[in-house]
């Protein structure tokens, strides 16, 4: 039930935060760990979409039931560029620290990763969010010759979020999960809000079973 006199509704998007990474070092049934958090970019747009697809079923002429289904989720970042190591990391490939290169060998072997951040809404507002899982693609990025003016390109790069082999406490539910989200227009979530890139935020795993 709604709480009375809290609005609904917050400001539109105003700004975006730096945008964190941390390396999942373990995903099964027996728990979630992530590694570090690292500041991977400043970032100058993000853009969401999850795939989602609807069946409606018909009985007696007439649209009786509706089944719909999640996937995956799409984050696409611009931020200026990233170190050839780094991008090297993001996508498993092999780096020679001996001689500063990357060497692809055309295999895909990127590793998971967590992605966050933060959204900056008017008022202060902020909505912060945790993918727990995903991987980091090629990234997309162009050049052009130098002129009179300043044409810069930045890196476009893209994560898919899917969700965790590891089952969390969801509610009175156990539940593998895919992002945590949140916004200070809840007082609640203030706290969680001051500390939410520091470390990777998730629910309480649930026990072995449940």
């Amino acid at each position: 039930m709604p709480e009375p006199n809290v609005p609904n509704y917050v400001g539109e998007a105003v700004g975006i935060e730096d945008i964190y990474v941390a390396p999942i070092t373990k995903d099964d049934e027996t728990g979630y760990t992530a590694g570090a958090t690292d500041m991977l970019a400043p970032t100058a747009t993000m853009a969401r979409d999850t795939t989602t697809s609807t069946k409606t079923r018909y009985y007696s002429n007439k649209p009786l039931f509706v089944d719909t289904a999640e996937g995956e989720t799409k984050v696409t970042l611009q931020v200026p560029g990233l170190t050839v190591k780094k991008r090297a990391e993001l996508l498993g490939k092999f780096f020679d620290a001996a001689k500063g290169t990357m060497i692809d060998t055309g295999e895909n072997n990127a590793p998971f990763y967590a992605l966050g951040f933060k959204i900056n809404r008017p008022d202060g507002i902020e909505e912060g969010i945790w993918f727990l899982k995903g991987r980091f693609s090629i990234p997309k990025e162009e050049a052009q010759t130098k002129t009179e003016g300043i044409n810069e390109k930045p890196l476009t790069i893209e994560f898919t979020a899917v969700t965790t082999m590891c089952k969390f406490t969801v509610g009175d539910k156990t539940k593998s999960v895919k992002a945590m989200q949140g916004d200070s227009s809840d007082p609640k979530f203030k706290v969680a809000a001051a500390n939410w890139l520091k470390t990777v935020q998730t629910p309480a795993i649930a026990a072995i079973g449940g």
